[in-house]
């Protein structure tokens, strides 16, 4: 809001007076917004509502997931542990230098 008087409504007193007092309550008001139906406020807000709740799905999803790896794990069977010793080794012989070798010399 702000502002101040122009010099020339002191000419006229009443207009002056007024700027000045409608300044004043203008600049110690806390204003809201008013969310009008269909107005840009309220569209705005109820996305961003809506993004909130898919970002809570998400999350949950995402928790419910990393859950289900944490507890319900299962062990291997000879197939698969033969198939990651395989991958282990084809990583040996890459070229992506000693790191490779650091990573999967534990493995087999």
């Amino acid at each position: 809001m702000g502002g101040g008087v122009a010099p020339w409504e002191y000419l006229v007193p009443p207009v002056a007076i007024a700027h000045t007092a409608y300044n004043r309550v203008a600049n110690t008001a806390d204003f809201r917004k008013i969310n009008a139906p269909g107005s840009k406020n309220e569209k705005s807000e109820a996305r961003g509502q809506h993004n909130q709740q898919v970002l809570g799905e998400q999350q949950a999803v995402a928790d419910a997931a990393a859950a289900d790896l944490r507890y319900n794990t299962t062990p291997q069977n000879a197939q698969e542990a033969f198939a990651s010793r395989l991958r282990a080794k084809a990583a040996q012989t890459q070229p992506l230098g000693g790191a490779s070798t650091y990573l999967t010399s534990s493995l087999g």
